[in-house]
């Protein structure tokens, strides 16, 4: 029996192939854990999806009504959630002061306003299948 057995665990950030989500998934997966994956890219979700036994849905991290799709779907695929992991990221490698404004704001809603959206949708989730109040 696997550390995980019996949990449901939502990865978010495991749409290119051989990316850390993906590696995530596998170990969470081979530790006994459903697994939902998720990200941008359906075809790449699908097929990993499909090759690992695991269930998928797509999600716009910096979309606050596709966060809040993915935890629907993640609960009602699941059966609620016990884990929720983002492995979403990017980096910008230019020079500062070629950076522009809208470089920022496409970083800033992936790298903090996505993710705070993904973890209090997630945990409103967590709260509900668990008996909890959803801290407030």
């Amino acid at each position: 029996m696997g550390r995980l057995q019996g949990k449901r665990a939502v990865i978010l950030g495991a749409s290119s192939a051989g990316n850390m989500g993906q590696h995530i998934a596998r170990r969470f997966l081979a530790e006994g854990a459903s697994v939902l994956v998720s990200g941008r890219k359906t075809a790449v979700l699908e097929d990993f999806a499909a090759h690992n036994g695991c269930a998928w849905a797509a999600c716009d991290l910096t979309d606050e009504t596709s966060v809040e799709a993915l935890a629907e779907s993640a609960a009602s695929k699941l059966g609620g959630i016990d884990i929720a992991l983002n492995a979403t990221g990017w980096g910008l490698l230019k020079p500062f002061l070629d950076t522009t404004h809208e470089e920022v704001m496409a970083m800033t809603m992936l790298q903090y306003v996505g993710p705070f959206h993904f973890f209090q949708s997630m945990l409103r989730r967590m709260a509900r299948s668990h008996g909890g109040t959803g801290g407030g």
